[in-house]
């Protein structure tokens, strides 16, 4: 699932997974199909679909600040939005 998240993962085909994940889920557990998946999640500490698609993303970010400019890095003067993307 973790394949070239960072493309596909805003798509609509997403949704899709999540739920195929969530099937999958109930079936490792052996609960019905209409129990909440949430809790599920937690006890198997395994993260949703879309907790690994920002994950990901966050990570990229991380690894490549070099590549981003900050508003610090332009503008003299301290503001609030200091530390955001220019």
């Amino acid at each position: 699932m973790g394949y070239g998240i960072i493309v596909w993962g805003n798509s609509p085909v997403s949704r899709e997974v999540f739920q195929l994940q969530k099937k999958i889920i109930r079936i490792m557990r052996g609960s019905t199909s209409r129990t909440s998946c949430k809790p599920l999640f937690r006890t198997l500490e395994i993260l949703t679909m879309s907790s690994e698609y920002v994950l990901s993303l966050m990570s990229l970010f991380v690894d490549n600040l070099d590549y981003f400019t900050f508003n610090f890095s332009i503008c003299e003067i301290q503001t609030r939005r200091r530390v955001q993307l220019y």
